[in-house]
Formats: structure tokens, sequence, C-alpha cells
């Protein structure tokens, strides 16, 4: 009954998917009840033996592919009415004031920021749930340096047998959901439409990098504690996440050097402009005025 309602979660996305640009002034409701959907049906394997896991992630990963749509989607001309305000003035005329309406071409809440709501509660349930498989690869391996030549301890040659394997498919999906958001949130998907063409052309695959990895060196660390694999197998493991750690550390991009321009709408940005604010009116105090051609000595008399 569980994963059927799941998957109606998931054929629920899909409708949204074809019809998204005749419904746009609903989309943050659909996610919503998308979203909602799922994690409803997330808690509610936490009393069963269903992968708690499981359920969990796919539900974040829904959520944030809901954003994405939403994204990828033109916004109405007015996403919300404007609320009418009055004012009584003297001889009790009422008077209208001006209204708060919601900048064209901009949704009230961001597609980036819809993500990180709806997908914040089942990810926590997912990562709760795998808590004893990275306790088992991240903390139970240290044991080896307090018995150098003793061999492997017994944690590694026999590994916690409470570890699920299907924590390895809730940690391949929440990868998959972060590496979605780090791709389409990049700046260019949810920008408007006059604006897309101003921002800079990005590698995707760079940029999704520092974000894949740490979920990917997850996955591979508790695969070989989830299929009981015999001892070299971690450390076999952990090989393959120290090359992939050099492998994105040298795919990644530099930063950009220290004195290039800044971004619109960065901090670096706003504290320019507010350094100039101050230092305005002082030096247009301290700087003669500009004399016009047109000023009274140069004007002859007839």
């Amino acid at each position: 009954m569980l994963a059927w309602a799941l998957a109606g979660s998931a054929a629920g996305l899909g409708v949204i998917a074809l019809v998204r640009r005749k419904v746009a002034r609903y989309l943050p409701y659909a996610t919503v009840g998308i979203a909602g959907g799922a994690t409803i049906t997330a808690v509610a394997t936490i009393p069963t033996n269903l992968p708690i896991g499981v359920y969990a992630a796919a539900a974040a990963l829904l959520g944030v592919v809901a954003e994405l749509l939403r994204g990828a989607t033109p916004p109405p001309q007015y996403v919300g009415q404007p609320t009418q305000r009055w004012s009584v003035m003297l001889g009790g005329v009422w008077r209208r004031m001006p209204s708060v309406v919601a900048p064209r071409g901009r949704w009230p809440v961001s597609p980036e920021m819809g993500a990180a709501l709806v997908a914040a509660l089942p990810t926590l349930i997912a990562l709760s749930t795998i808590t004893p498989a990275l306790v088992a690869a991240l903390v139970d391996p240290h044991q080896t340096v307090n018995h150098i030549w003793q061999g492997p301890p017994d944690d590694l040659v026999n590994p916690d047998r409470s570890v699920d394997p299907t924590d390895v498919l809730g940690t391949l999906l929440l990868t998959i959901a972060a590496a979605l958001a780090a791709v389409g949130f990049g700046g260019r998907l949810s920008a408007p439409d006059e604006s897309r063409a101003a921002l800079p052309q990005r590698n995707g695959f760079a940029q999704a990098i520092p974000v894949i990895l740490p979920g990917a060196a997850i996955t591979l660390l508790i695969t070989p504690i989830a299929l009981s694999a015999a001892w070299p197998a971690s450390t076999m493991a952990a090989l393959a996440v120290f090359t992939l750690a050099m492998l994105g550390l040298a795919l990644t991009p530099p930063p950009p050097p220290p004195n290039a321009p800044a971004r619109c709408g960065s901090p670096a940005s706003w504290s320019s402009r507010w350094a100039w604010r101050r230092a305005a009116p002082g030096w247009r105090a301290a700087s003669p005025p500009a004399r016009s051609r047109f000023s009274r000595s140069a004007v002859r008399s007839p």
C-alpha cells in the first residue's frame, strides 16, 4: 500500500511535468502536495519493516525534481493578488494606499529555497536510518590505529550485521537529488527569462562535482558493509574514495581571481555599493562644482 502511495506521488509529478506551463500559478501548491505526500508515506514506514531510508530519500528526490520543474517554468505575470490597504484622512475621506505587488518574472519563493524546505525533513529521516552504516564505515576503521601489528580489528572482519543493504540505495538517491539540485539551480535554470542570457555559461558537471563526491564516497564506503563483504573490501573501497577525491579536486575549476568584478547581487557588490554611498556625499562636497557651458559668464548680453 505504501509503495503504491509513493508511486502515486511520482505519477503526479509526471502529470505536473506535462502541464506545468498551463498551470504555472499552482506549481508551488503542486510541489507541496507531491513532496508532502511522499514525506507522509516515508513517515508511515517507520513502524513497519519497509526500508525507511529508501522511501525518505525518494521523497527528497521527488521534492527536488518538482522544484526543478517549477524553476524551468516561466512564472506568471502576477503570482499573488495584491492586498488592498485603505487609510482614513481628515474629514472621513478614505484613501487607497499603494499595494505591494510581487515583482514580474520572479517567484515569491525561489525554487532553490523551496527545494531546501521540502527536502529537509525526508533528508533528515534518511540520514538517521543510515547512521549505523556511517558509524561502521567512518568510525570503526579508526580502531586499527591502536592495533597496528595485530591485524584488522574484529569490527572490520565481522562488520555490523544491523546495517541494511537498502541503505546503499537510499544514499544513492540522496546523491542523485543533490547532483540534480547542484546542476539545475546553478544560476541559469531558475533565473528570469530576461536575465538568463546575461548570466555566464557554466560547466554543470564541474559545478556538481563538489556536491556529488561526498554522497558517492559515502555510498562506496557503506557498500561493502551493507553487502557483508570480507575485510579487504572495505579497505579497497576507502582507496577508491581517496582516488575519487583526488580526481574531483583536479576537475574542480579554480576560484575566480581576487580582482575579478563582483557579480551583481553578491555580497561583494553589496559592500561596494554601501561604501560608495557612504563616500559619495563627502566626495561631492570636496569636489568643485562643474562649470556649465551655459554659465552667466559665457552668455553675452544683447
